[in-house]
């Protein structure tokens, strides 16, 4: 079998535990890690033998190499990083919500692209 490639967005306290789980899976290697803050990516990378450090999640998304990507960031980054991730073709998963209830809409940076998929919160 061959081994999925994750990126993986946010080295906080949940990024840290994800990145310790996906570093044990078999068959999985934690490929790419993201965070804007330089030295708890290089720390989370540095403990999970990680070699791709990326400052944004944008650097993320266009590593051509991932398989597909999770989103460990603040809830009101999700519905841009959600987009942002879905529009490179490629699996994305988000523990928390990236939509919210009509009475509580995201703002947008732009409108997301008319493909967006709908998701509901697991």
């Amino acid at each position: 079998m061959s081994q999925l490639r994750l990126g993986l967005a946010g080295v906080g306290r949940f990024g840290q535990l994800r990145a310790a789980v996906l570093s044990a899976l078999p068959n999985v290697t934690l490929a790419a890690i993201a965070d804007p803050c330089k030295e708890g990516c290089q720390h989370v990378a540095d403990r999970h033998q990680v070699a791709r450090r990326y400052g944004s999640t944008q650097e993320l998304f266009d590593d051509a190499d991932l398989d597909a990507f999770i989103l460990v960031t603040s809830d009101e980054l999700h519905g841009n990083q959600g987009l942002a991730a879905v529009a490179k073709g490629k699996p994305v998963f988000i523990e928390n919500r990236w939509l919210r209830p009509p009475s509580r809409p995201w703002r947008y940076r732009q409108p997301p692209p008319p493909q967006a998929p709908f998701c509901t919160r697991v």
